[in-house]
């Protein structure tokens, strides 16, 4: 081992045999400083041995071993009375304050934003593993300079600097890829075709914007109480035609087709050609007639006819019904 090996002889001071005295070897240490020092292997030195430096630290957040062979040049270069019996060891660990991926991405975000970066975006760092080790008891507080923001690539660089002020211990330049998110209704489970889906069944999460479309549900209360067509995957982005309402007109069914006009009802029997639910349009037999035509599911079994006037179904006009308009009735149900 290169590191174990470099022991500085040309600062050892040595001793004669009369005026050695018999040392400890200590136990695994930690060190705070760049060099390692005779007295943080040995106890019961001689005079200004403690301080005599045997060789270089380990990194922050590392740690080097020296094993019994190593400690006996140590101690033979440097006067100490030690003799290893083969099985010694010591682990010189250097403690380290650890600046993580997830510390740094809260930088980058806040420092983007400060430059004028949209809000709700979310930062991945390019390489997410990232741990830097200062020494310990160092201020790790973290800034960003140089940060350019790329909209239209979706990217960010900036170089990091530690500490945020004063002379940087540590300074690395990041790149990221950048996505305004847009936070979603989305079903935590996977909800069975036809299956309500229930309040308890979406959760709120965030996507990119450039993964939501036009037809995406943006709202709760436009999934809630609705059902699955097809099945949708969970905490993915439900598109509006993946939901509809719960059918309440089924195939084959027969239904009552209604027809409104001023104060006049006409309701006769139909059987539905489709299956809907509330306020969805359906094709619809006129059991009597044989005709079929388009009308709008109003509830269970039941469907409101357009009249060919084109009056909307519900609304009633003001004024007395007169023969016309019985007619245009009666002509939109037969």
């Amino acid at each position: 081992m290169k590191a174990l090996a470099t022991i500085l002889l040309g600062t050892s001071i040595l001793f004669s045999a009369g005026a050695a005295m018999a040392a400890d070897l200590h136990g695994d240490v930690d060190v705070n400083a760049d060099t390692i020092h005779l007295g943080d292997l040995f106890d019961a030195l001689g005079p200004n041995q403690a301080t005599i430096v045997i060789g270089q630290a380990p990194a922050p957040g590392h740690r080097i071993t020296y094993d019994a062979t190593v400690l006996d040049r140590i101690a033979a270069a440097n006067g100490v009375d030690w003799k290893s019996t083969g099985n010694e060891r010591v682990i010189v660990s250097r403690p380290s304050v650890d600046v993580t991926a997830d510390q740094i991405q809260a930088a980058f975000t806040k420092a983007l934003a400060d430059a004028g970066a949209p809000a709700g975006m979310e930062v991945q760092l390019d390489n997410p593993g990232t741990v830097l080790r200062l020494p310990a008891n160092s201020d790790s507080s973290i800034g960003f300079t140089n940060v350019n923001y790329d909209a239209a690539r979706g990217r960010a660089t900036g170089d990091l600097v530690i500490p945020a002020k004063g002379e940087p211990v540590i300074r690395q330049s990041f790149g990221a890829r950048v996505a305004v998110m847009v936070t979603l209704p989305v079903l935590n489970r996977r909800v069975a075709p036809g299956e309500t889906i229930a309040a308890s069944d979406v959760e709120w999460t965030k996507v990119p914007r450039t993964r939501i479309s036009g037809d995406v549900v943006t709202e709760a209360r436009d999934l809630i109480g609705l059902t699955v067509r097809h099945g949708a995957s969970p905490y993915q982005p439900v598109r509006s035609d993946e939901v509809r309402a719960p059918v309440v007109v089924t195939r084959g069914a027969l239904v009552t087709m209604m027809l409104q006009s001023g104060n006049m009802t006409l309701t006769v029997q139909g059987r539905a050609q489709t299956e809907g639910g509330v306020n969805e349009i359906i094709r619809v037999t006129n059991t009597a007639s044989n005709r079929t035509i388009d009308a709008r599911v109003a509830g269970p079994d039941l469907v409101m006819v357009q009249p060919t006037a084109q009056a909307p179904i519900g609304q009633v006009p003001q004024g007395p019904l007169n023969t016309a308009a019985v007619r245009t009735t009666r002509t939109a149900l037969n």
